[in-house]
Formats: C-alpha cells, structure tokens, sequence
C-alpha cells in the first residue's frame, strides 16, 4: 500500500530546514520501522548516507538528501524544504500483520494489555509539520480519524431517519385520528337524521291524529 503524506512547513520547519513524522501501529504507537525494517520501503537509511563537510546528508549520487529515515526511532525526515507531500510503501506483511494483533484478546500482542484492534497511524515530529491530508492507493484504507467521522456521520443519518420515521408515524396516527372523527360524525349526523325522520313521521302521525 503506497501511502502519500501532503503536508505544510511551520516556520521552526523552514528555519531548520527539517521536518519530521513517524509511521507507526496505532495500537502503541510502535514505529513501523523500528518493529520491522522490512514493514516500510521506498526511503533511504540516514545512518547508510554520507555527509558533506557542513554535516548535510547526502544521497547516494552526492546531491543533498530529500529525506531519510533515522534508524534509531523510525521517524521519516524531510530536509528539502520545496517538497510538499512525500510517499512511502507499507508492506503486505505489515498489513497482515496489523490484521492479525487485531485478534488478539485480553492480553494483547506481544503480551502486553491490549484490546482487539490495530492499525496504522502518522506521528507527527515535535515541530516543522502540519499534515493536512494523507492518501492511501489501496481503496478502504483510511485513517482512523476520518474513520470516526465517517462512523458519526453514519449514527447522525440514523439518527435523523429515526426522527423521520417517527415523524411519519406521528402524521399516521393524526390521519387515524382523523378518520375516527370523520367516523364518529358521520355516524352522529345519520343518528341526528334518524332522530330527525322519526319526529316527523310523529308529526306527520300527530298532524293526521288532529285533522280526524
């Protein structure tokens, strides 16, 4: 999975000319690198590069380094301040990985407390970065936070065709109602006819009663 991370000089960035972030699980913000070399690709190491007499990185065609990981912790750094969004590969085995701690139960991986989840996350340096977005090439794959919102959006759908729904139920049970209403004054106006045909009928009886 190739994931692109677009992102923004601070100011303390572009003074020191470096920018930092760390892949890493999000079950313990365990570096991806420094679990496993071989869980990322597509970087340099910065402890294989030469440096100039200034102490500037070089890469391996003696030009100043774009970027290189630090072995020690596995933070990603950036040394070229015109770039805005660098890329890097996580392996299949990382993937499988990450799916198989996710079974882990009480006890978590590697023995640790844990719970039934794993996943990848991007640690930002302690200053000269603003990530604004990250891409990922395989479809389904997405940070966590836009998973949350992704799942809020979701309960607010639900919740507001819930309030539809009973809305809905609520206009039925008036046209019910309604149609009791109309029942019961359809039935109040045939027994105010009726009412109405046997007075005159006894009119009409007292009327001849009187005529004889």
């Amino acid at each position: 999975c190739v994931v692109t991370v677009h992102f923004n000089w601070t100011e303390s960035g572009l003074a020191d000319k470096v920018c930092s972030f760390k892949p890493a699980f999000a079950n313990g913000w365990e570096a991806l690198f420094v679990h496993n070399p071989d869980y990322v690709s597509g970087w340099p190491l910065k402890d294989d590069m030469e440096t100039d007499d200034d102490g500037v990185l070089l890469d391996e065609n003696g030009d100043p380094a774009k970027y290189a990981i630090q072995n020690n912790d596995g933070f990603f750094c950036i040394y070229d301040t015109s770039l805005n969004e660098v890329s890097f590969t996580i392996s299949a085995d990382c993937i499988a990985d990450m799916k198989d701690y996710s079974s882990y139960g009480e006890g978590g991986k590697d023995g640790a407390d844990g719970s039934k989840w794993d996943g990848f996350l991007i640690q930002c340096g302690y200053r000269g970065i603003d990530i604004t977005s990250v891409d990922f090439s395989h479809d389904g794959v997405m940070l966590n936070s836009d998973y949350l919102a992704q799942q809020a959006a979701n309960n607010e759908s639900k919740a507001e065709s819930a309030a539809e729904s009973k809305a809905d139920d609520g206009k039925t049970d008036s046209k019910t109602d309604s149609k009791a209403e109309d029942s019961k004054a359809a039935d109040s106006s045939k027994a105010a006819d009726s009412s109405k045909a046997a007075t005159t009928t006894t009119t009409k009886t007292t009327t001849t009663t009187t005529t004889t």
